[in-house]
């Protein structure tokens, strides 16, 4: 008995596939998996520089419960510095707070954009502000404010809330 072909089918039944065949799916596969792989490697740099200002803000917060003190934190386009504060709200001199290391001065040429709890839009720039931009209380609260960041297509936005509570979210352009 024949079995009749159509034109368009296969005139020699072979089995399984060809070289060529087998190499273009392996190398597609490899490309798809290396942009996946990428992609998991920015977000875990954004993943660590998110922490580290975390770590920064969540230190700054338990130096003020622990120690007792308002702690004011400060910053410019590529330093950021925290000390103790007064009553007053003026500066303790002879105190100063070594904070920890975070990624700020890696984004020196980066807009930076400090947005207070009252709303108001500062733009920070190489010059410290006249007033700190958080301050840390005792009870574990912090004057708040939300800290943008822009890069070149997104842009980093960290939520400082007055409880304590520090969340981080990144937005594309």
């Amino acid at each position: 008995m024949k079995i009749r072909i159509l034109e368009t089918g296969c005139s020699n039944p072979s089995k399984g596939f060809t070289l060529i065949e087998l190499l273009v799916s392996i190398i597609i596969i490899g490309l798809v998996s290396s942009i996946v792989f990428i992609n998991s490697n920015v977000v875990n740099s954004f993943e660590r520089n998110t922490s580290s200002l975390k770590n920064l803000f969540q230190f700054l917060s338990e130096e003020s419960m622990l120690s007792g003190s308002i702690i004011g934190w400060h910053s410019s386009n590529n330093q950021s510095i925290a000390y103790y504060l007064d009553n007053s709200g003026k500066r303790v001199n002879d105190k100063k707070i070594k904070i920890p290391k975070s990624n700020w001065n890696n984004w020196a040429s980066y807009k930076k954009i400090f947005i207070t709890s009252e709303g108001i839009e500062l733009i920070i720039n190489d010059e410290f502000f006249l007033n700190p931009a958080i301050i840390f209380f005792p009870d574990g609260q912090n004057s708040g404010g939300i800290i943008k960041i822009e890069f070149e297509n997104s842009i980093y936005i960290i939520n400082i809330d007055k409880n304590g509570q520090i969340t981080t979210s990144y937005e594309d352009y």
